[in-house]
């Protein structure tokens, strides 16, 4: 169905940027300065009140992705310009597909559905989407805490939107953000420790063949997700790019499934 190794070779990162116009989805004035590097404690800062830079790359990838596989709901985890990219990648699929879903069981709702456990931050992100396309976001507030899977310490929202997504973008939260709970005296909240979620696991079985999930970064929660996860996923880490991709790859479900598999891939 997919090879996963493959999944960017078709992606020019100059020509997508000019050709979807990023410069004005992401100005320039918001990227960071040519040579200037993150610090070494910059994303595991418990302290931090600005928001990181975009990834610009890491942006066109997500546009790139949601546009080739024609989604229609995207579940995300952590807000921020991505959001934004999101947004304007969903708009463009409902201009392009709205006519072409009428057959699939959908209803028809182009959306990012984010959740996040800061309400600044949301707030902050919700000044980046233009008027036009807030309609193709819903950002909700949620509390965390500390959970067991598989007898593993981890973290997990306490309320996601109730949806089938065909793509999870996994970008929080930070194993700062106001967690709840302990485990024998352990936790996240440590500047030698990286976030660990697991809230991918509690849904697995109601998402369909052809579901993409997406890790900014955070390659142990892939590691761990990985080894958790008990469907047919395909995994790929992709180390220059740091960023880990899975692909649910099982046969049609049934007739519903295979007819948006078909439209997926056609």
């Amino acid at each position: 169905m997919i090879e996963i190794r493959n999944i960017f070779k078709e992606l020019n990162y100059e020509t997508y940027y000019s050709n979807n116009k990023f410069e004005t989805l992401i100005p320039e004035n918001l990227q960071r300065n040519i040579g200037e590097e993150e610090s070494i404690t910059e994303k595991v800062d418990p302290n931090n009140n600005l928001a990181y830079y975009p990834e610009i790359n890491d942006l066109i990838r997500l546009h790139f992705l949601i546009r080739k596989f024609k989604c229609i709901k995207v579940m995300e985890f952590g807000v921020g310009y991505s959001t934004r990219i999101f947004a304007n990648a969903l708009k463009e699929n409902k201009l392009e597909f709205i006519n072409k879903i009428k057959s699939l069981r959908t209803d028809g709702d182009f959306k990012v559905f984010s959740t996040d456990s800061s309400k600044k931050w949301i707030s902050k992100t919700k000044k980046l989407i233009p008027f036009d396309e807030l309609s193709y976001t819903q950002l909700g507030f949620s509390k965390l805490k500390t959970v067991l899977i598989n007898n593993k310490i981890t973290t997990q929202y306490n309320k996601l939107p109730n949806i089938r997504p065909d793509f999870i973008y996994i970008d929080g939260p930070s194993q700062w953000d106001g967690i709840k709970g302990s485990v024998n005296g352990m936790d996240s909240k440590n500047i030698e420790r990286m976030p660990i979620s697991s809230d991918v696991i509690l849904f697995e079985y109601y998402l369909t063949p052809g579901t993409i999930i997406y890790i900014d970064g955070r390659s142990n929660n892939a590691r761990f997700l990985k080894n958790n996860l008990q469907r047919n996923w395909l995994y790929k880490h992709f180390e220059e790019e740091d960023v880990n991709i899975f692909f649910l790859d099982e046969t049609p479900l049934g007739k519903w499934n295979k007819k948006h598999l078909n439209f997926i891939f056609s």
